[in-house]
């Protein structure tokens, strides 16, 4: 994405900003106004800056944050924590909010979404968890994010009729992404925002990991919730991508920086772990 791009009034709402922000006058760049928001700025057509001599136009809490893929069409999208909040709501069955559950709060891809049996959660001194089978015919080698107490709830109502080693979502994983598609046109139409026209079932996952890595847990132990492998990829489309709020509270540990909260936690990341020439997603 240029980051240089014209807006026009009626699309204050749906650009993809990092951030919501007020401007006003003193922000006047030639030809417009320049607005700094985060790493991504906006530059506003003549048109606009007379509005803004007159009154500063307030955009409103958080925008999706949507990024260009290299090599292919459509964005990566990040959902801030409120927006995933919102997306599981529009789950309309317990099948379709374990599937949504398994995605954006647990971090499973598609294809391990409609794998998961009754017999994969476990309970042990660290909660709950769910065993992920690299191979589920092989079974030898498994990795157990967390999961919240929701996912163990809604999993043993569904497992009460079916024996232990069945899938708890007996669909394809075809079927898991037009769920995840109706929810997201719902919202699109619903909010008028239109990144929500680029989400897919992957985008939970990349949501969850980049999540966990603003809540302070370390890459290393994200990776291994994730089984993410190749740390240069795992740093290139995660790390880095942090929302304004995970940006402000960084900031905030730094003591020669305007605004400091000296109360903000210091989050020691540790050793990070060596490159592989596995592929990560």
């Amino acid at each position: 994405m240029d980051p240089y791009f014209e807006l026009r009034l009626s699309e204050l709402k749906s650009i993809p900003v990092v951030t919501w922000l007020q401007f006003s006058i003193d922000n006047a760049r030639e030809p417009g106004i320049l607005v700094q928001s985060g790493q991504i700025w906006a530059l506003l057509p003549p048109e606009l800056t007379e509005k803004t001599r007159c009154f500063a136009i307030e955009l409103g809490n958080e925008c999706m944050r949507l990024k260009d893929y290299d090599n292919d069409d459509g964005k990566r999208v990040w959902l801030s924590d409120d927006e995933l909040t919102r997306f599981i709501e529009q789950a309309e069955t317990p099948h379709q909010r374990l599937a949504f559950l398994l995605a954006g709060r647990v971090g499973l891809r598609r294809s391990e979404i409609i794998e998961v049996c009754p017999q994969d959660l476990v309970d042990g001194p660290t909660g709950d968890h769910i065993r992920v089978w690299e191979s589920y015919a092989k079974r030898d080698k498994y990795r157990e994010p967390p999961v919240p107490q929701e996912v163990v709830t809604i999993a043993e109502t569904l497992a009460y009729q079916q024996d232990d080693d069945e899938p708890l979502l007996d669909v394809a994983g075809s079927t898991v992404y037009r769920w995840v598609r109706r929810a997201a046109d719902e919202l699109e139409e619903e909010t008028g925002d239109r990144g929500w026209q680029y989400l897919d079932v992957h985008d939970l996952r990349r949501t969850w990991g980049t999540y966990l890595l603003e809540q302070g847990v370390i890459p290393s132990v994200v990776m291994s919730f994730g089984g993410w492998e190749d740390w240069d990829t795992f740093r290139k489309h995660y790390l880095g991508e942090f929302s304004p709020e995970a940006i402000r509270r960084e900031r905030g540990k730094v003591d020669f920086l305007e605004g400091g909260d000296e109360s903000a936690e210091v989050v020691h990341p540790g050793t990070m772990p060596p490159a592989s020439h596995h592929t990560a997603d």
